[in-house]
Order: structure tokens, then sequence, then C-alpha cells
């Protein structure tokens, strides 16, 4: 009787938890769908500014103001995360990511958070490359700020295309590198000091 009780208590117990597996599952797929949804208004929205602002004489001027104005207006009728410096952002958005890149095909995957900081990078492949990472990897925003800080992107390419980035010293000698790999920063460090610390650790 109580080994009976005991597995009908066993079987219970993994029933609960499957079915909060397929709520979990659900929520996480909304929130997914949310995010998709957001961010290719923000990029729509972004679009119409640009639109709009093609229509003015005096172009950087009447920006200014239809971006201040749409805030203003946004924010009364759904209230708050429609400040001056997120209207900007869907600007920004739009023209970072065309409709026909690779990176407009991402982004509905990225939280909005990690493309603000993805947007303020100047090379189109490294956005790329960070998009891609962050939406396998679930990489949180410190960690991308850290991993772009650090110069992360490089040094993947410099091990894959070495000939495309050439000397990797400028950024192997980031505090960042150099503290994970155990090395003192200071002025002298030596270029050997940074080979032997990589080879001794295996890092690529």
């Amino acid at each position: 009787m109580a080994n009976t009780e005991l597995m009908d208590t066993e079987d219970e117990l993994k029933f609960y938890q499957e079915v909060h597996a397929i709520l979990d599952e659900a929520k996480s797929k909304i929130y997914e769908a949310a995010n998709n949804i957001m961010t290719y208004a923000y990029w729509n929205v972004g679009k119409r500014i640009i639109e709009q602002e093609q229509k003015g004489n005096r172009k950087a001027k009447y920006g200014s103001y239809l971006i201040k104005r749409l805030s203003q207006e946004l924010s009364d009728e759904y209230g708050t995360g429609f400040s001056v410096a997120n209207i900007r952002n869907c600007r920004q958005l739009y023209l970072t990511f065309p409709k026909e890149s690779y990176g407009y095909s991402l982004i509905g995957k990225i939280h909005w958070s990690h493309l603000r900081t993805i947007m303020r990078l100047d090379d189109e492949e490294e956005r790329n490359f960070y998009l891609k990472e962050v939406a396998n990897e679930y990489w949180s925003v410190k960690e991308l700020e850290r991993n772009i800080k650090s110069g992360y992107y490089k040094r993947i390419l410099s091990t894959q295309f070495p000939d495309k980035v050439g000397q990797t010293s400028s950024f192997v000698k980031d505090p960042y590198v150099l503290e994970f790999m155990g090395i003192r920063d200071n002025k002298e460090i030596a270029e050997k000091d940074v080979e032997n610390a990589i080879i001794c650790k295996n890092f690529f």
C-alpha cells in the first residue's frame, strides 16, 4: 500500500511538472512573439519618421521638432516608453537595419535593450555577428556590453580570418581580456606575455 501511494505521489509530481513546463513554454513563446511585434513596430515608426523628415525643407531642424512632437503625442496616448531618446532609437533602428539586410531578419529575435547596444557599432559585419550571438546564446545585456568592450568579435575573427584583422595586440590587451587571462594590466606589458598566456591557457 505504501509503495503504491509513493508511486502515485511520484506520478502526480511528474504530472504537475509537465503542466508547469507546458505553461512556461507558452509564456516564453508569447513573450518572444510580443518582442518580435514590438521590434518591427519600432522599425516601422523609424521608417515613417525618415519619410516624414524627407518632406521638410530644413531637414535637421524639422527632424528635431518632429521627434519631440511625436514623443509628446505617443506619451500622452500610450504612456511611458516613448521618450525623445527612444524615438531617436526607432529612427536609428530603421537606418541601421535596412529591410533587405541580414540584420533585419534577426532583429525580431533580439530584445530592445540589446538592439540599442548593437546599433552603436559602426561595422555592419560586427553588428550582425553580435545579433547572431545574442539570438543563439541568450546573452544578457551586461554580457553583450562586456564582449563588445573586450573585442570578442575581433578575437574570433583573428582565429578564423587572421589576414582580415592584422595584428591582435590592440584588442588582446584590453583590460577585460588581460584580467581574464590573469595578466597584470600595465604599460610595460610585453607582447610575449600575452602570447604565452594564450598558448598556456588554450583560449583559441
